[in-house]
């Protein structure tokens, strides 16, 4: 086996004991059913809730990006974020902490006065 992982093989082995294939198969058939059960349910969820995001009172920021909320909560200084777009370079730019912070306090200043 890869990765050196042959420990785990041979702990399972030793401590169980082979099953026929017909019952084998039955559990394969009621795992994969299992699984795709609970696949099936999760993505319908997520699709709920993306759906109801604005009557659930979650609101989608898509002016920050992810990178500039990380730096923003993490509270770095002189971070340079590079932006790629399809495995091409599109450029970089510099920001600080504090200079997020009062855009984000901005943007959500607007956000209250326009729910009001």
């Amino acid at each position: 086996m890869k990765f050196g992982f042959r420990w785990i093989r041979r702990l399972v082995r030793s401590r169980s004991s082979p099953i026929p294939i017909d019952r084998a198969e039955l559990w394969e058939k009621r795992l994969s059913f299992a699984y795709f059960f609970c696949a099936w349910n999760l993505m319908a969820y997520m699709g709920y809730a993306y759906y109801n995001a604005e009557k659930l009172g979650i609101k989608y920021d898509s002016e920050e990006t992810l990178a500039e909320k990380m730096v923003r909560r993490s509270g770095m200084h002189n971070v340079t974020i590079y932006k790629v777009n399809n495995l091409s370079y599109v450029g970089k730019r510099n920001v600080e902490a504090e200079e997020l912070e009062s855009k984000h306090l901005e943007r959500l200043e607007k956000l209250n006065k326009s729910s009001e």
